[in-house]
């Protein structure tokens, strides 16, 4: 008979996972609040852990909870998405995991899947009913982060999915003494040199005539990213614009 050892916060639990029944599995381990508690802990260090699936559904199996937060407010969710473990994100959805639970930060599994460039999980997130229009805590959208990271089928798939093109960050967001207030996907994408993304935006109808925080434009970021081929991209786009 195969079996399986579980352990939860050093106490080594011997069960016969194929051949129990659940009632059987419950009355040979005790439940109680800390029991509970050290099940939900043992899931969130599986799932930061990139542990294996089969350990991570035993643990689901014998009642740990999907929605809690561990570390710097991250969720089970959120550390599947950050690994890119698709199988396992699939696997909380389906028992029951909110799909647009934040971090601390204010960020979803959609921002970390698009931050990432994960196409397969923001096709499995949106799949979902994820949230094009969550802003974290300094006002970036999913789009805005994948902008900003370069990854063009993402921001195409965001853009299909009607995420909104002219989303602002917020007023105050500063980075390494530089304003990033009040930009938009396509501000980013400048920003970070990104002249494929750049290129999508503008084909969706992103404003090239929008202005930052402090007043830099398209053509300003492009030359504070370095690509040349950018700058010269920009200034032809926008004389044909005229």
């Amino acid at each position: 008979m195969k079996v399986r050892i579980l352990f939860v916060l050093g106490l080594c639990s011997l069960y016969s996972i194929s051949a129990l029944s659940m009632e059987s599995k419950r009355t040979c381990f005790k439940w109680s609040d800390d029991t509970r508690e050290s099940l939900n802990q043992q899931l969130l260090d599986c799932c930061s852990e990139k542990s294996s699936l089969e350990v991570i559904l035993i643990l689901l199996d014998h009642g740990a909870e999907v929605n809690i937060s561990g570390r710097f407010g991250g969720w089970p969710l959120h550390f599947a998405v950050v690994y890119g473990n698709r199988a396992l994100a699939n696997v909380l959805l389906c028992e029951g995991a909110y799909v647009d639970a934040q971090t601390s930060s204010g960020v979803t599994a959609l921002h970390l899947a698009a931050k990432n460039g994960d196409l397969t999980l923001c096709r499995l997130l949106l799949g979902w009913e994820a949230s094009l229009t969550i802003q974290g805590n300094e006002g970036a959208t999913a789009l805005h982060l994948a902008a900003a990271h370069g990854h063009k089928e993402v921001c195409r798939l965001l853009l299909e999915e009607k995420a909104y093109i002219e989303a602002r960050t917020r007023r105050d967001v500063i980075v390494n003494g530089k304003s990033f207030g009040q930009f938009t996907p396509l501000h980013e994408a400048v920003f970070s040199g990104s002249l494929g993304v750049v290129e999508l935006l503008l084909a969706y109808g992103a404003d090239s005539n929008a202005t930052t925080q402090d007043g830099r434009t398209v053509i300003g970021l492009a030359k504070e990213s370095g690509n040349n081929e950018l700058v010269v991209f920009l200034k032809n786009y926008l004389k044909k614009k005229k």
